[in-house]
């Protein structure tokens, strides 16, 4: 039986070192901050851009990879095998139209893509359970179907500990965030048809992790698929929020730690924590 290979894109927050132990490419974007590029897990590191965020003057700005560099991956494999090309949403996103233009330029009919309609820990979820299918032996139609399922069942939520980056990049008004600030305003977000969209508005950077933390103890988790919780460079308050998940499900596994990256961590800032899994 012929491999398929897997390539997505790095706001999937794999790392090039963990791409190689699942056999599968990362194609990375770029960021630029302060008139610098940099290449996203190539020339710097999530400890690196996150440093560099903190002092930044003015908000970085992610850019999708070329064409050219998702059809340097696929054309790295043999033309008789399949590919699957998954990448973050359309709606968030360039990636996706860099990705079909290189499909097409590599005049392959057995390259599929696939928007995932996810983004970081939803993507990276998405990716590994990939990986699972293809490892037991799935083809590429087997593999796009059960993840085009799968992902109905998907459960991804984050909880921001600062509105400066969002006012920042211009996703609320300046008047919000300082309101926000003043009482202590912590928005929960979420992926939804594509788009990332805000939850709930939470009083109280506890009373958000704890209202993560309830809905996931309400639901039944699928455990046969992946799981991930992750944070963006603050270990204390990845910390107190795994501390609540030990509480309050605590057959909930721990040990699939993500560093969320650049691709909501510009926007986010450091002290986002996150969390990924699907319900029965």
């Amino acid at each position: 039986m012929k491999k398929v290979h897997i390539i997505t894109d790095s706001t999937s927050d794999i790392s090039q070192f963990e791409a190689e132990k699942l056999g599968i490419d990362v194609v990375p974007l770029h960021v630029n901050i302060d008139g610098v590029d940099y290449i996203d897990g190539l020339t710097i590191s999530n400890q690196d851009f996150f440093k560099k965020l903190r002092t930044a003057k003015i908000l970085p700005k992610t850019s999708a990879p070329s064409p050219a560099s998702f059809l340097e991956k696929i054309n790295k494999h043999p033309h008789d095998e399949e590919i699957i090309v998954m990448t973050i949403s359309s709606d968030a996103s360039a990636t996706y139209s860099s990705a079909r233009i290189a499909v097409e330029q590599s005049g392959r009919n057995n390259v599929t893509l696939l928007d995932t309609r996810q983004a970081t820990l939803g993507l990276l979820a998405l990716v590994h359970a990939a990986v699972l299918f293809r490892d037991a032996g799935d083809n590429a139609v087997t593999i796009v179907e059960k993840i085009k399922q799968i992902s109905k069942r998907i459960v991804v939520k984050a909880a921001f500990d600062d509105l400066k980056y969002l006012r920042m990049g211009g996703r609320i008004p300046f008047t919000l965030a300082v309101l926000g600030s003043v009482i202590n305003m912590k928005p929960i977000i979420t992926m939804q048809d594509g788009k990332i969209h805000s939850a709930a508005k939470i009083i109280g950077m506890q009373r958000a992790l704890n209202h993560i933390v309830y809905n996931l103890a309400d639901n039944e988790v699928d455990y046969s698929l992946p799981t991930f919780v992750g944070h963006t460079d603050n270990v204390e308050m990845f910390k107190r929020f795994t501390d609540l998940i030990r509480i309050h499900k605590p057959d909930f596994p721990l040990d699939k730690e993500a560093s969320i990256g650049l691709a909501v961590g510009t926007h986010a800032g450091p002290g986002c924590v996150g969390i990924v899994y699907f319900t029965k």
